[in-house]
């Protein structure tokens, strides 16, 4: 009975989403992540990506930085041939704007998140790239005039960007364009130890980032796309993640999600520390059958994040939750609208 239990667990693991640094050479020297100080090993050929496990709708291609690949165009065909109809976004820091343009235009349908984690000399601060907001911001304009429907900045919230959140959904506005936001994360995995850049539970950075991310989740629903009101409960969830609350839905990393770093060796996510298997030498079904252990500690994980990559694949396979969640704080926010258009 233990046996068939588990044969039966394991044939619930079929991933749909996945996060594939296709580099870890990275132009920028940010604050908030350490992969720019990783060494940079080899990396998969584009034809090894079609090792890929079947099924993939949902790939965010990151790095490093990804445009820094001479063949990133290659790459992205042949996930776009293997993976038809499914939603392909890349992530970049922006720093070389013409090089994104020409690439992106190559590619045909991709999105792309821009790396902007606070606006003019402080996002450069943070980058470690003197002009870096400026190099991010013509990147968005060449990705706008492209024609990329699919393109938003992605903001890391951490101690250095309290009071910039509010700049930033503005500027998302006013261009169209999506924000997503994350807080920053440790991970000896993936994006280096960031502890001392986590806001304290009682410091005054602390309140105003939470009073910032208050704002944006009310603005959130408020808005008139049905995308932005999940958001907004991706918000909320960032504020328990800062408050110690645990995670308000169950990780379905390992089971419905992985990462893949540039050698084609896979994690569970990009926070946990044991890998499963390579790519190179075994399939993913073959490497599940192998890692059972870890697959039951990762459903009892102890790391409580709480970022799109690990979160809204959950909201996808089980909507009802966010669904009801958005249904009661639209209603709120209703109610607080009306209350102050009476007075």
């Amino acid at each position: 009975m233990v046996e068939k239990a588990k044969c039966a667990s394991l044939e619930k693991v079929k991933p749909t989403s996945a996060v594939i640094a296709v580099t870890y050479r990275c132009n920028s020297r940010c604050e908030t992540c350490d992969i720019w100080k990783k060494d940079c090993g080899p990396e998969l050929r584009p034809e090894d990506f079609r090792r890929l496990p079947p099924g993939l709708r949902n790939i965010n291609v990151s790095g490093g930085e990804p445009f820094l690949r001479d063949d990133l165009v290659e790459v992205v065909a042949v996930l776009q041939e293997k993976y038809p109809g499914a939603s392909i976004v890349i992530s970049t820091n922006g720093l070389i704007p013409a090089r994104i343009e020409e690439n992106v235009r190559r590619m045909g349908q991709v999105g792309v998140r821009v790396s902007i984690d606070a606006v003019d000399a402080l996002d450069d601060k943070i980058r470690g790239v003197k002009g870096a907001f400026a190099l991010a911001t013509e990147t968005l304009d060449r990705l706008q005039a492209l024609g990329v429907k699919d393109l938003g900045i992605s903001a890391t919230i951490s101690l250095d960007t309290a009071g910039d959140l509010r700049k930033l959904k503005q500027m998302a506005d006013s261009r169209g364009i999506q924000l997503v936001t994350s807080l920053v994360h440790s991970s000896s995995t993936y994006f280096g130890e960031h502890g001392d850049k986590l806001p304290g539970k009682e410091s005054a950075q602390c309140r105003l980032i939470q009073t910032e991310l208050a704002w944006l989740e009310e603005q959130e629903l408020s808005s008139r796309r049905p995308k932005d009101w999940f958001r907004a409960y991706l918000t909320s969830g960032i504020i328990d993640q800062i408050q110690g609350k645990r995670r308000r839905i169950e990780c379905h990393a390992c089971r419905y999600l992985f990462f893949m770093d540039p050698a084609g060796t896979i994690y569970p996510c990009n926070i946990w520390p044991e890998s499963m298997g390579n790519i190179l030498r075994e399939s993913y079904d073959e490497m599940v059958k192998r890692s059972g252990r870890i697959l039951t500690e990762v459903e009892e994980c102890p790391f409580q994040c709480w970022m799109s990559c690990t979160v809204a694949p959950v909201m996808r396979r089980k909507p009802l939750g966010p669904a009801v969640w958005v249904a009661r704080r639209k209603l709120g926010v209703a109610r607080k609208h009306e209350d102050s258009s009476s007075k």
